[in-house]
């Protein structure tokens, strides 16, 4: 039985869903005041509210070899809505608010699928083992039922609030980014980056752009990677603040989500995930 915070915990991310849904009204939780207090989410708990992932594809996605349409190396996929985005056109987002630790993942000759998320540091995560293949580089645990190994992998995980090409409107989504192996840089970069601006910018005000490139190191393999930049002004951070006057509905409802996330109301949907991807088979360039 969900306890009396998960339940508060529950509804202000129903408010906050409903809000972002009914952009550009962004930001005002009482809108449809005047139909009363009662909003329809009071039955919905945290678990009904699962993120869906963004992901970038690879050659071994599935979705690329199962001949999905626009489905290429380097573009983007929504576990959700099974929407592709162009590689070079990417998505603008507001980053919400990460999370870093090691996801356990079945692998696919095993029935795939989500095993558990283990904080770094933690006695599960210093007890890893080397990948049994040299080529690997992430480490592994044996299955709780005895049969083989699962795989343990790193991942920066990012929640996101996907705006309209603008930049100034929400879309109406949020997403999980996961970023695994070589991408990990790349989100470190945009940590920092961030926290060195000066004045200190608050991360939910920040815009920026998420594209695809191929790789330039050929002879690893064929392999797609990210970049992240500031947006509307590509190599200008602080143009890409989200101004607090002009903007305030954006950013009103840019921070009633990073509450939400904040507050455990952000769940992610690994039920859609690809957990051979995951576990990065495909996003390691050997």
């Amino acid at each position: 039985m969900a306890s009396k915070k998960q339940e508060a915990v529950a509804e202000s991310a129903a408010q906050q869903i409903q809000t972002v849904q009914n952009a550009p009204a962004a930001g005002a939780i009482d809108v449809y005041g005047a139909y009363g207090t009662k909003t329809g989410f009071e039955n919905v708990t945290s678990a009904d509210l699962k993120t869906p992932f963004l992901k970038q594809l690879q050659p071994l996605s599935p979705q690329v070899t199962d001949g999905l349409p626009g489905a290429t190396p380097g573009a983007f996929y929504n576990s959700s809505t099974e929407e592709v985005i162009g590689m070079t056109e990417g998505f603008v987002f507001i980053p919400l608010g990460k999370k870093h630790h090691f996801v356990e993942w079945r692998p696919r000759e095993s029935g795939g699928g989500f095993v558990a998320s283990h904080a770094p540091g933690s006695p599960v995560v210093l007890g890893a083992q080397p990948h049994p293949d040299p080529k690997k580089k992430h480490k592994v645990l044996p299955a709780a039922d005895g049969n083989g190994f699962n795989d343990l992998i790193e991942s920066h995980d990012v929640f996101l609030m996907l705006l309209d090409k603008t930049g100034t409107h929400p879309t109406g989504e949020t997403a999980i980014f996961s970023f695994t192996s070589t991408k990990i840089k790349v989100v470190r970069d945009l940590w920092n980056k961030m926290y060195t601006m000066k004045p200190r910018a608050r991360l939910f005000a920040v815009r920026a752009k998420l594209t695809g490139f191929k790789d330039p190191r050929q002879n690893k393999g064929a392999f797609w990677n990210v970049k992240i930049t500031p947006h509307p002004v590509e190599g200008d951070w602080k143009a890409s603040l989200v101004d607090p006057v002009q903007e305030k509905e954006l950013l009103d409802t840019a921070f009633a989500l990073f509450e939400m996330y904040e507050g455990g109301g952000v769940k992610p949907d690994y039920e859609k995930v690809d957990s051979t991807e995951a576990a990065g088979e495909s996003d390691v360039p050997f």
